[in-house]
Order: C-alpha cells, then sequence, then structure tokens
C-alpha cells in the first residue's frame, strides 16, 4: 500500500473519530442516552380542553379550560383566572428553539432543570424520572417558602427530544393546586414537540401568533 493510500485511510479514520465524538457531544448537550427508548401513545385529548401551539411550531401544549393561554411568542405562558389581589395557577412551556441555553457538555439534566428553577426560598425537591410521549424527562416538584404564606409549588419538567430539550414549568400557591393535580398531570403526557419552521417571513419580521384549538366534545 502506498504512502497516499495510507494517508487516505488516516483521513478516513479520524473522519469517522470526529463523527462520534460530535453524536457524544449532541447526547451530552441534550442529557439523551443513545439507548432507544420506547415512548409511551399520547393520550386522547379530554374534551373542552384547547391545544395551543407557537409561531415557529416546535411546541404544542394541551391546556384545560380554566388555564388560559395568553401569549405564545417566545413560549407558551398560561394562568388561572383569578379575583383581583388572588393568586392561580400558571404555566410557561418552552420548545428547544426558546429553552436556552440548551443543557452545555458534561451537565446533567437535573443541574440544568435545577438552575432554570433557583430560588432563594427553594424547598427540598424530589426528583425523579418519567417517560413522556415527547420523550424521556426529569420531574422536579418543589414546595418553596414552606410555612409562610409566600409558599409555592412547582412541577418543572425537563423533555428529550430529537430535536432539543423542552422545558415545561407548572406552578402557584399550594390551595390553587387541591382538587386539580390530576389534570395538572396530564398536561406533560399531552405535550408535543417538533423540530419548528422560521417564522416572520410573511410579515416582515413580526411574529406569526400561534393557533388556540378547542377539543371536541364527546360524540362530536
Amino acid at each position: 500500500m502506498d504512502g497516499q493510500a495510507i494517508d487516505g485511510l488516516r483521513m478516513d479514520n479520524l473522519a469517522r473519530r470526529a463523527g462520534v465524538l460530535a453524536l457524544a457531544l449532541v447526547f451530552a448537550a441534550t442529557g439523551c442516552s443513545a439507548e432507544p427508548v420506547a415512548l409511551p401513545t399520547t393520550p386522547p385529548l379530554p374534551a373542552g380542553w384547547v391545544t395551543v401551539d407557537r409561531p415557529s411550531a416546535d411546541l404544542f401544549v394541551a391546556l384545560p379550560p380554566w388555564l388560559v393561554p395568553f401569549d405564545t411568542t417566545t413560549a407558551i405562558f398560561a394562568n388561572e383566572v383569578v379575583d383581583p389581589g388572588a393568586q392561580g395557577i400558571q404555566l410557561m412551556a418552552e420548545g428547544p428553539r426558546t429553552a436556552e441555553p440548551q443543557p452545555g457538555p458534561g451537565e446533567s439534566m437535573e443541574r440544568w432543570l435545577l438552575r432554570r428553577i433557583e430560588s432563594p426560598a427553594a424547598g427540598q425537591p424530589r426528583i425523579r424520572q418519567v417517560t413522556l410521549p415527547a420523550g424521556a424527562a426529569l420531574l422536579v416538584e418543589r414546595l418553596d417558602g414552606t410555612d409562610t404564606r409566600f409558599a409555592w409549588r412547582f412541577a418543572a419538567y425537563a423533555i428529550r427530544t430529537p430535536f432539543g430539550v423542552a422545558f415545561l414549568q407548572i406552578d402557584g400557591p399550594p390551595d390553587a393546586w387541591v382538587g386539580r393535580e390530576d389534570e395538572l398531570a396530564q398536561i406533560p403526557w399531552l405535550i408535543r414537540v417538533g423540530p419548528g419552521r422560521p417564522v416572520g417571513r410573511r410579515s416582515r419580521g413580526a411574529a406569526v401568533p400561534g393557533a388556540i384549538r378547542a377539543a371536541p366534545a364527546p360524540g362530536g
């Protein structure tokens, strides 16, 4: 084998190694395992719920009728409509295109998620892994400001998808969660994440509003 052929083989080997390294860095950055994960099927949309998507079409969220979306520009924001001076449940969801910065090389999903919801009054977190239709996820549940009138309950999800990590946060005063735990637990199961698309070209840079659609009534 001549020197030119040997040099060619060396270059091929270097290219393969670079490809493997790049793939490893992608998995490290997103916290994803190289092993495939069997994902559950998305459950049916409950009657009366609405689906909300972002202008970039990278994130679709389903919400119960009492949790009202009010902004989809950079993330999906929704809150409970309450009396003046009262506080209720609120939600923020981000697709991989806006959940920035994404986890860095060597940064664990747990560290990334805790950093996103850090608070001086943070309570002891309960951390567990869940497998959602959108991807394998890490869930952090926490009660901040325990035994104070400022107590606040959190449920935050980091969802690993083929397009990056999506983020979901549901929070509010503990009393507002009472009787609604089942509905709030359904929300992450109904999230869908896509590759997204550029927005604003048709309106010369202005964001295209996200869409809100109601679920059909049973038998409709």
